[in-house]
């Protein structure tokens, strides 16, 4: 027999979120056949699940209990659902590499399209209070410049839609070198200016990640004097690079030491690791702060 334990607080909605990247007419209608349809909800009643707004239940043995209260399911992004609610919103710089060489190859199409694939799920799991930019970099893209901005910051709570479409719209240069070391000097730059001492401060660097030396950019060795000068205990900037292809990892790690460590480098193969590499990057400031 045994006896049945009741929170007295209630008991805690285990919630699937259902998260899409690009609607369609056919993701509409699957989701209206596995969630709306009257054969769903017949379907949940009869494996003993709760539909969404159910404040209280009635067991198999008769025990009646209380849900405890959550959000809209709609304003629950994976990211505060790994916070819980002690989640902190940030200002995030997305920058993504249009180099050439990110015209490769890879089960997704090219290597541009696997970063921008793995960006977009990135985004879906953003707090809707968290700020983005968007900015590409390859060489020479703007006059001197080495970046160029695709998307001024804006709150995903109202951006989500613009940014997932800005992403969409990125194209290699097809004869594009890589400024990654003096690309990564600029955004860790431009985030320490605009820091706000209420958020977390990111950049997240999403690239190939080997710099050509072209002429002009800094080298290795410049950008970690750079990344050094311009570190501040008392304006911290969290760095994520996440390395796609033959990234050069221990170079990459080196610039997220200069510039004091917080962060790291993530090698990613697949759209399908991003979320846990990010995840792991911003654990500490974001997600748990």
């Amino acid at each position: 027999t045994g006896t049945i334990l009741v929170p007295a607080d209630g008991v805690p909605i285990l919630e699937h979120p259902w998260v899409v990247l690009t609607p369609t007419p056919e993701l509409d209608r699957l989701k209206d056949a596995l969630v709306s349809s009257p054969a769903a909800i017949e379907a949940r009643a009869e494996a003993g699940l709760l539909e969404p707004g159910t404040a209280g239940y009635t067991s198999p043995a008769g025990v009646v209990g209380s849900a405890v209260p959550v959000r809209d399911i709609a304003n629950i992004p994976a990211a505060f659902a790994l916070a819980g609610s002690g989640n902190k919103s940030a200002d995030a710089l997305v920058m993504i590499d249009v180099s050439g060489s990110m015209d490769a190859v890879t089960p997704e199409g090219t290597l541009l399209k696997t970063v921008t694939s793995s960006t977009a799920v990135l985004v879906q799991a953003l707090d809707p209070a968290t700020s983005v930019a968007l900015w590409e970099f390859s060489y020479l893209l703007e006059g001197a410049a080495h970046h160029r901005e695709v998307m001024a910051s804006a709150p995903m709570e109202t951006n989500r839609g613009v940014l997932t479409g800005a992403l969409g719209a990125l194209r290699t240069l097809p004869d594009g070198g890589t400024a990654l070391n003096t690309s990564v000097v600029d955004a860790v730059a431009h985030v320490r200016e605009t820091w706000d001492p209420d958020r977390a401060n990111l950049v997240m660097i999403f690239t190939d990640g080997r710099d050509e030396d072209a002429p002009g950019t800094l080298d290795l060795a410049s950008s970690i004097a750079a990344l050094q000068a311009g570190a501040d205990p008392a304006r911290p900037v969290q760095l994520a690079i996440f390395g796609y292809g033959a990234a050069d990892t221990a170079a990459l790690q080196q610039m997220v030491d200069a510039n004091g460590g917080e962060g790291g480098v993530y090698p990613i193969a697949s759209s399908a690791q991003v979320l846990g590499a990010f995840a792991e990057a911003v654990g500490d400031g974001l997600i748990f702060p």
